[in-house]
């Protein structure tokens, strides 16, 4: 756990809680790897609208009635027995804040590529550094001078993968580094030190290329999708075995406008409320806005940016950020 944390990590220790067995891999059931593996190639062929489509099918198939299904950290039992004691240490671990917000985007095609310029200007109308995770060799050419802006505004460049490959964590070890050192190759330029795999598959062999890559940090595991594998805290955990810090991704917008069809009032509502309880816990409250799916709701993302805004007790900072103060030694 983070230096940062100690203090939390007794407590956890005192109610028998083992964050390294809650970051633990689950294997993924056969027939999700085999559809991963297979449905890629085969999408990638694939016209991008028609593409687009039989995702959003696949989703469909899998949440039928289309109604809003997640998982707070309330939820778990781990952070139950935990939170009151945590509120009473009236802890202030993010440099001075109680939380820390990581606002990230992930550029999955050429709509949300062009779209990106449009989003990183209310990032900065909010004064809200984000993490945008780019491929590298798909479906858009990126620009560096874009990258370079992105950077020069504060902001952060982290590696999506060279494609949207679903299947990229369940690929041949020498296919998979070698993938990934192309694409750090291509963004060497940008001391990229994140990733984020697409559709979040995850697999031992990812993470250890990931650190035969160079990179520090990883955001792949996800706390509160009911299609995922949960990891329950919403903490920053040093996976000792690949030398990588795992920093989970806490919610989605495809939670709310792909996946389901919520409200843009009810989906404000839950955003809140899961901000509010990563506060308790003085976690970090990692949310993955999409440029293409932003585009067509940019008053909805104005709010939400607002929203998060509202709360003078966190930290707003980028994904590469809480690597540091993670990593500082305690005084």
């Amino acid at each position: 756990m983070p230096a940062n944390l100690q203090a939390h990590v007794t407590i956890m220790e005192r109610h028998g809680i083992d964050p390294a067995q809650l970051f633990s891999l689950e294997p993924t059931p056969p027939g999700e790897r085999l559809l991963r593996s297979y449905a890629a190639p085969l999408m990638g062929r694939m016209p991008a609208p028609v593409k687009t489509a039989l995702t959003d099918f696949m989703k469909s198939v899998r949440n039928p009635g289309g109604g809003l299904n997640l998982r707070y950290p309330s939820d778990f039992s781990e952070n139950q027995a935990i939170v009151d004691e945590i509120a009473a240490l009236e802890a202030r671990p993010w440099r001075g804040k109680r939380a820390a917000v990581c606002l990230c985007h992930d550029v999955d095609n050429q709509f949300g590529y062009e779209s990106l310029r449009a989003m990183l200007e209310l990032d900065i109308a909010f004064k809200i550094p984000a993490t945008f995770f780019f491929l590298t060799h798909d479906a858009y050419q990126w620009q560096p001078q874009v990258l370079r802006g992105i950077r020069n505004s504060g902001s952060e460049v982290a590696l999506h993968g060279d494609t949207h490959d679903q299947g990229l964590a369940f690929r041949p070890t020498a296919a998979l580094e070698e993938r990934l050192a192309k694409a750090m190759e291509a963004l060497k330029d940008f001391q990229v030190r994140g990733f984020r795999s697409p559709a979040l598959s995850v697999s031992p062999a990812l993470f250890a290329g990931l650190k035969k890559a160079g990179l520090r940090y990883d955001s792949s595991l996800q706390i509160a999708s009911p299609f995922y594998n949960s990891v329950r805290l919403p903490y920053p955990v040093y996976l000792k075995e690949h030398d990588l810090w795992e920093i989970p991704l806490m919610i989605q917008d495809d939670n709310y406008f792909r996946d389901t069809r919520t409200p843009d009032v009810l989906a404000l509502e839950s955003m809140g409320r899961l901000l509010q309880e990563v506060i308790r816990l003085n976690g970090v409250f990692v949310l993955n806005c999409h440029p293409h799916l932003m585009a067509c709701r940019w008053d909805f993302y104005g709010k939400l940016l607002a929203l998060l805004r509202s709360s003078k007790e966190v930290l707003f900072t980028t994904m590469s950020d809480i690597v540091d103060i993670v990593s500082e030694r305690p005084a």
